[in-house]
């Protein structure tokens, strides 16, 4: 569990191309000083779907959840 990733964690405003999938799909992404850039994931969200921004783009969050590979499947993210 990833409780409170790293507090200096920057949601950005892009989104990149996930690979390994028959088809494109896009997802917010956010840099850490720990991490590098991950893919965020909501989890029990729809992992092909965009959807709104976690937070607003370019604040620093906190964020909960699970860093598996170059994601964060999060339980929760708030604006520091």
């Amino acid at each position: 569990m990833a409780s409170g990733l790293n507090p200096n964690a920057r949601n950005v405003p892009i989104s990149v191309v996930r690979a390994a999938t028959a088809s494109k799909h896009e997802s917010w992404v956010i840099e850490t000083k720990t991490h590098g850039t991950l893919l965020l994931k909501q989890i029990d969200a729809n992992p092909f779907e965009l959807g709104p921004p976690p937070a607003e783009p370019g604040t620093d969050i906190e964020a909960e959840g699970y860093v598996i590979r170059n994601e964060l499947r999060y339980t929760s993210v708030k604006p520091l």
